[in-house]
């Protein structure tokens, strides 16, 4: 040790280390090696598996899809019942991962496309992965036909496999692809408005102290509704027994559950509910507001700041601007006596919950009849508490992958083609998705549920009770502020749907929306160059009026000059005259001598 300390402060001039000399009996210190958490310790699993020279590791690409009822989502997540976890297990079964990459699935390269929530759906996903099975005497068909019939044969029915083709090596699920197309399924009774009743956001939405100064607010088509609702439930009960029927609660209490009179009001109370759910399922929607439907979807085309359509997402992040290439909104169909209406929405990527908000703030817009200024309100860095819609009706079309293909061709290899995947989708939307889509809303009446539930909120129940006066004196902002409604800016939006353009909706296609955007730019260059054109002619008026005046200012200094000049010159000759007379006055003429 002495040496080792000696040699490091006698360290030579030239930089060169001298290292001591070990004697024989020291041994090189032992690295410490990190412990492997992630083996696995089972009973029946080898570290070295025996290799099977007939086995190839390739990267593919793994086209499925799936009904996510009863599964937290697609994303592996430990423990969870996952839509990856139920498909990585199926995999090492069938021995197209080996036991020595099954303890992590970062082993194998994995990388989803597009990750959905819990109970949400996709019709077509893709996986790319490295993955193993036998090549020999085998067509590129006969191998992916017998990847498709092992794993259909293990999944469950919910989750089908439909192709699985060679890609790349460079080959990325999340970032060669180039874009997302989502499909949500909403029922149309989900723009029927608040319920009349004598408090609460039906007369907030009424009174100008609460709705942003809006003196004319009515909804006639909205008011007809519980008008009908109402006289059915009185033609089948009576008025004062309708009323005892609303009026109605449960109740635990043991001697209120043995009163005939309340278990009579309870049974005509199911009675009742019954009669509701059944008009409420023949509603169809209107013309005008699918058109404003439409008009409310389309601010979202295009370019924009979504940071108010997730979570934990700054306004001034660069990651919050997402572009939406094509939104749809198709005519209403009918399935099992409840109308849909079906949303497509192309986008080149989405963030959390972002679908779910975007869905739930347009037709939240509509049922209050907002303006459509107040979803680009929600584009800048104001903030805005939008509610996420039932994920129910939301699921993955498919994703798109237009760049990568053209390298998949290039190197010999099929493109990434969903259509040929189409009768099998259709068989999953039709067996899996659209079925429990019905099936759950006509059981637990979702959306009704939750529209029900942002129409409970009060602006605020203290300001509420304020008088005319005091609410008067307040700003809506002041009042909006006070509120402890989080969905108060639908209540205090400054504008409604009379400000809009009747009818106007801005998209039918990307093409179209490009036009209408080429043409707002074409329009704010003429204003531009009108202006410009204002701004020099006001210009030469002023320098003609300007120039004006200076050779008047001119032409008056040279005749102020020119007098000047005259009364100098008379002044002088007055002078001179002056000098004349004074001249002859003092000249004497001399006498002459005799």
């Amino acid at each position: 040790m002495f040496n080792r300390v000696l040699t490091l402060f006698n360290k030579p001039k030239n930089n060169i280390r001298i290292i001591p000399k070990m004697s024989a009996e020291q041994e090189p210190p032992v690295k410490k090696q990190k412990p492997n958490y992630n083996f696995r310790q089972d009973e029946d699993y080898t570290r070295l598996e025996e290799k099977n020279p007939d086995l190839k590791k390739r990267k593919v690409a793994m086209i499925f899809g799936y009904a996510g009822t009863g599964y937290s989502g697609l994303q592996y997540n430990g423990v969870h019942k996952t839509i990856e976890k139920e498909i990585w297990e199926n995999l090492i079964l069938n021995g197209y991962v080996s036991k020595d990459n099954a303890v992590d699935l970062k082993k194998t390269g994995w990388q989803r496309c597009a990750r959905t929530d819990k109970g949400v759906h996709a019709l077509g996903n893709l996986i790319s992965f490295k993955i193993q099975f036998n090549e020999k005497d085998k067509t590129k068909e006969e191998i992916e036909q017998e990847f498709i019939t092992k794993m259909n044969s293990t999944l469950p029915e919910q989750i089908r496999m439909f192709g699985c083709q060679r890609v790349t090596g460079g080959f990325d699920a999340k970032n060669s692809c180039s874009s997302r197309m989502y499909e949500y399924l909403l029922p149309t009774y989900s723009f029927i408005g608040p319920q009349k009743d004598k408090s609460g956001i039906y007369n907030e939405l009424r009174d100008k102290n609460f709705n942003g100064g809006y003196e004319n607010y009515e909804d006639l088509e909205n008011d007809k509704y519980w008008d009908e609702l109402k006289q059915i439930g009185i033609e089948k009960f009576g008025k004062e027994l309708y009323e005892d029927i609303k009026n109605f609660k449960f109740s635990t209490d043991k001697e209120e559950s043995v009163d005939p009179e309340r278990i009579s009001l309870y049974e005509k109370s199911k009675t009742l509910k019954a009669l509701e759910n059944n008009f409420k399922n023949s509603y169809r929607l209107s013309e005008k507001k699918l058109n404003d439907f439409r008009m409310m979807m389309s601010q979202y085309l295009g370019y924009h700041n979504f940071h108010n359509y997730t979570i934990g997402q700054s306004f001034k992040s660069a990651s919050s601007f997402r572009y939406m290439i094509n939104i749809n909104v198709e005519d209403p169909i009918v399935n099992n006596g409840i109308e849909w209406v079906k949303i497509k929405i192309h986008g080149q990527s989405f963030m959390l919950h972002q679908i779910r908000k975007m869905i739930a703030m347009a037709v939240l817009c509509c049922r209050y009849q907002c303006s459509k200024d107040l979803i680009q309100e929600s584009f800048t860095s104001k903030r805005f508490n939008i509610p996420k819609a039932p994920p129910l009706g939301l699921y993955l079309n498919h994703p798109i992958f237009d760049f990568a293909n053209k390298k998949l061709v290039q190197n010999g290899h099929l493109p990434i083609d969903f259509t040929r995947f189409e009768n099998d989708m259709d068989l999953l939307q039709k067996n899996h998705v659209f079925d429990k889509i019905y099936n759950v809303e006509v059981e637990e009446n979702i959306y009704t549920t939750f529209f029900k539930f942002i129409d409970g909120f009060k602006f605020n129940n203290e300001i509420s009770e304020l008088s005319v006066q005091d609410k008067e004196s307040k700003s809506t902002e002041e009042l909006e502020q006070n509120s402890s409604n989080p969905f108060a800016f639908f209540i205090n939006c400054k504008k409604r749907w009379d400000d809009d353009i009747e009818n106007e909706i801005l998209y039918i296609d990307d093409s179209n929306f490009k036009k209408m955007k080429e043409e707002e730019k074409e329009k704010k260059r003429l204003m531009r160059l009108e202006k410009r054109n204002e701004r020099l002619a006001q210009e030469a008026l002023e320098k003609q009026e300007s120039g004006a005046a200076d050779e008047a200012k001119k032409d008056e200094e040279i005749k102020s000059k020119d007098v000047k000049k005259d009364e100098e010159l008379k002044s002088e000759d007055v002078k001179e005259d002056e000098e004349i007379k004074s001249e002859t006055v003092t000249f004497i003429e001399p006498k002459q001598e005799a």
